[in-house]
């Protein structure tokens, strides 16, 4: 929608750098959960197109046998009004989900 992607730029113009220039897969998404940016390295990596992910939800990128997306949302909502995340900022590996619904495992 009109509204969606007027938001994602206006997060685009806030990030301090552009993720196109790193060698390391980067995806960037909102408070919310909206994917806002993901550079050619993600594409590479996991086999997302740009256009398959920018105005969706980052729970997209759990493997379907994890998803409890309201879950996920309800998560990320407390933590984007202040609650502390036992998880968000926390390294760990986690599986990240390609198109064909496989998996890799990455350490973030």
């Amino acid at each position: 929608t009109m509204a969606s992607s007027r938001s994602i730029a206006k997060v685009n113009k806030m990030m301090p750098f552009e993720v196109s220039i790193l060698n390391d897969p980067v995806v960037v998404s909102s408070s919310t959960g909206v994917i806002t940016d993901i550079n050619q390295q993600f594409q590479k990596t996991f086999g997302w197109t740009h256009d398959e992910l920018i105005g969706q939800n980052c729970h997209l990128l759990i493997p379907s046998k994890f998803v409890r997306k309201s879950a996920h949302d309800r998560k990320l909502k407390g933590y984007s009004f202040g609650r502390e995340s036992p998880i968000i900022g926390k390294s760990r590996i986690v599986p990240v989900a390609t198109p064909e619904d496989g998996e890799i495992l990455v350490h973030i």
